[in-house]
C-alpha cells in the first residue's frame, strides 16, 4: 500500500461517518462529472471505456494532442467542479431549520475556503474563518436587548426595521419555511 492510497481510505473512511461525498486526492473529477450531468454509476463506466479505449488506440501520441488541450477551458471546467464541492456546503450546519443560522454557517465555510486558497497557508485560512464566526456570532448576540438590524434608509420604530430570514428567499423557500414554523407551532 502507498502513501497516497492510505490516505485517500483513511479520507474516505472518517468522511463516510460526517456525511461528505466520496473524495480522493482530486475530487473535483467527480463533483465535475456530476455537475455535467453524470447521475449514475453507468456514466462513470462509460467514462471509463472511453479513457482506456482512447488510451489504447492513441498511446503516447495522445500526450502530443494534450499538450495543445486550452488551459482556459480546464480552467473553466475546474472551476465549475469547485462550484458544485462548493454547494455542498449549503448544509454544513448545526441548525437546519433555521435559515438564518444556515446562512451564516454557509458564510463562515465560503469564507473560510476563499482563505485557504487565496492565501495558500492553513493557519490563515482558519485564522480568518475564525474571525467571520466570531463577526456573526457577535452580530448576532451583541446587540441591545430586543434590537434587530436596521435595513438601509430605514428608520427605529418604523415598521421596516426587522430584517427577516425570508426576506430574501425565493417563494418555494419561503412556503417550506412557513409549513416547517407550522409544524413547530404545532409540536408544542
Amino acid at each position: 500500500m502507498t502513501h497516497i492510497t492510505g490516505t485517500i481510505g483513511v479520507m474516505n473512511l472518517v468522511g463516510c461517518f460526517l456525511g461528505s461525498m466520496p473524495f480522493c486526492h482530486g475530487s473535483g473529477g467527480l463533483a465535475g462529472q456530476y455537475f455535467f450531468g453524470a447521475r449514475t454509476e453507468l456514466s462513470l463506466y462509460a467514462l471509463g471505456v472511453v479513457k482506456i479505449v482512447i488510451g489504447v488506440v492513441f498511446g503516447e501520441s495522445l500526450l502530443v494532442v494534450l499538450r495543445w488541450f486550452p488551459s482556459s477551458l480546464l480552467g473553466v471546467m475546474l472551476f465549475m467542479a469547485s462550484i458544485e464541492l462548493g454547494l455542498v456546503a449549503r448544509n454544513f450546519t448545526q441548525h437546519p431549520h433555521n435559515e438564518r443560522r444556515r446562512r451564516h454557517d454557509f458564510v463562515v465555510v465560503l469564507v473560510t475556503s476563499a482563505g485557504l486558497v487565496g492565501f495558500s497557508h492553513d493557519g490563515l485560512g482558519f485564522l480568518v474563518g475564525m474571525a467571520t464566526a466570531l463577526a456573526l456570532w457577535g452580530h448576532r448576540h451583541l446587540r441591545p436587548d430586543g434590537a434587530e438590524p436596521l435595513l438601509p434608509g430605514s428608520k427605529p420604530g418604523s415598521g421596516a426595521s426587522s430584517l427577516a430570514a425570508d426576506d430574501f428567499a425565493a417563494p418555494a423557500d419561503q412556503q417550506r419555511a412557513a409549513a416547517a414554523r407550522s409544524a413547530m407551532d404545532n409540536c408544542g
